[in-house]
């Protein structure tokens, strides 16, 4: 009887629909949905994980460069130069030994040359070695491939270069002697330049024979001096030779050439551009003091390029007299050249209260905008104390109104320069709501190397501006 009972208990248990309640007979499915709806919302986006990565994996600027049309390619290559970006070097090394198109090599070239890329000199000695032997080339790359050369520290690049200087004609001629002075090696080989600029018609290969003149200078070839010192007081030489002759002899130094610079820089008050480079000639001589010439002119002179030489030549002098006359000229001058050399001038030197003063005449909005870029720029190039808190200064009073486009154009010379500690300011542009200023942002912590990688791929989330996600991509 028990048992019975028992069994008939346990049946009506089981089969019973009130031990249910209504709830959980619909929650069941609905749970069942939910588990659904969450797999399927985990599958799409391992999905777009998988599409972001193939992204990655495939770097649609290298595609162009492996396959793309060479109108393309030509035209990656320009902005690739435009902004530095030295990725694609390597690949690029390929592309070099492979293609035959000349406007692809001379972006090469000047890309190699922008991003220092010393392992493209091999392929610069083979362009260069076909003009020697005598084989076909291309005038415009071989002067890429010397412009090149010139950047960079190589010791075998002066003794090809000597060849062609002295062995070719017109702008190959012209273009390899520049470079030798650019590369300032040692005076070897100086005396067959000097002995070319003494043969040569300077009249029928003007530009040859400026070349010549600046470089010996370069080189400061003493040897050179009375050859120079002759070419400056020849009325018969050609303006251009004159002038570059005067900076020479003053670069090369010797003492008793002085006398005849300033007086030629005295003499000629009826030519104020022969007077200002006079002037700068006068300022290279290591043992005369131009100081007080140059600051006459800073002060004095009408002609704007004079006191342009002039403040630049006060680059790097300390005294209280100086640092007086290049604050007035950075507020007052009415020519802007003249304005942005004082400024650079100040940021070059050791004084507190010029620096201060450039930090404030950067953040004054009543200063001339134009002025007020040429500060920052100054303020970036000697790393002055302070900028960066000046920089955030004028970001804060702009962030949400930038009418003249004043911080577009700050975070555009912000995104060239190449100095960690601007990294604060950096990361402060990525959350702008503006792309192009996210944009400079990005290339600004790619330029100086600093660690907010993460931050930058983060960004990289659906919905971004294509023009960021495009500068994301060129972030390694």
């Amino acid at each position: 009887m028990n048992t019975k009972a028992l069994i008939f208990g346990l049946a009506w248990l089981l089969f019973s629909p009130a031990i249910f309640s209504q709830d959980d007979r619909q929650d069941k499915p609905q749970q069942e949905d939910q588990q659904e709806d969450q797999q399927e919302d985990q599958q799409e986006d391992q999905e777009k994980d998988q599409e972001k990565d193939q992204e990655k994996e495939t770097d649609p600027r290298e595609l162009l460069l492996r396959y793309g049309m060479e109108s393309d390619v030509i035209s990656l290559l320009d902005t690739l130069v435009k902004e530095e970006i030295a990725d694609y070097n390597t690949l690029l090394a390929e592309i070099a030994r492979d293609t035959s198109n000349p406007r692809i090599l001379e972006g090469v070239f000047r890309l190699w040359e922008k991003t220092a890329y010393s392992e493209g000199i091999p392929f610069a000695y083979n362009e260069l070695n076909k003009i020697l032997e005598d084989e076909d080339y291309t005038e415009s790359v071989s002067l890429s491939a010397i412009s090149y050369l010139s950047t960079l520290n190589d010791g075998e690049a002066a003794e090809i270069l000597l060849d062609l200087s002295v062995g070719q004609e017109g702008v190959l001629a012209a273009a390899s002697v520049r470079a030798l002075g650019s590369l300032n090696e040692s005076t070897e080989g100086a005396g067959l330049l000097l002995d070319r600029l003494k043969e040569m018609d300077r009249d029928a290969e003007g530009n040859l024979a400026s070349a010549l003149i600046i470089t010996l200078g370069e080189l400061r070839y003493e040897p050179a001096a009375d050859e120079l010192v002759y070419i400056v007081e020849d009325a018969a030489s050609s303006d251009e030779q004159r002038r570059a002759a005067c900076i020479s002899v003053g670069k090369i130094g010797r003492e008793s050439d002085a006398a005849i610079i300033e007086r030629i820089y005295q003499d000629s008050a009826d030519d104020a551009v022969f007077r200002a480079y006079a002037l700068a000639g006068l300022a290279e001589f290591p043992t005369y003091d131009a100081e007080p010439l140059l600051i006459q002119a800073l002060k004095r002179d009408s002609y704007w390029r004079i006191r342009v030489n002039a403040a630049e030549k006060l680059v790097g002098k300390n005294s209280q007299d100086v640092q007086g006359l290049l604050r007035y000229k950075a507020e007052k001058d009415p020519v802007k050249q003249v304005r942005a050399a004082a400024l650079r001038a100040l940021a070059s030197s050791s004084d507190s209260e010029s620096h201060e003063f450039l930090l404030n005449y950067y953040t004054n909005e009543k200063m001339n905008p134009e002025s007020r870029l040429a500060c920052l720029k100054a303020l970036i190039e000697y790393t002055v104390p302070g900028t960066v808190q000046a920089v955030e200064t004028v970001m804060s009073k702009l962030w949400e109104k930038d009418r003249e486009r004043f911080l577009e154009f700050t975070c555009l010379e912000l995104s060239r320069a190449k100095w960690p500690e601007l990294s604060v300011v950096y990361e402060r542009m990525l959350d702008h709501h503006n792309w192009l200023l996210v944009v400079y942002g990005i290339r600004g912590i790619r330029g100086s190397g600093i660690a907010l990688e993460g931050k930058i791929k983060a960004l990289d989330a659906e919905g971004v501006d294509g023009r960021i996600r495009r500068e994301i991509e060129r972030t390694p």
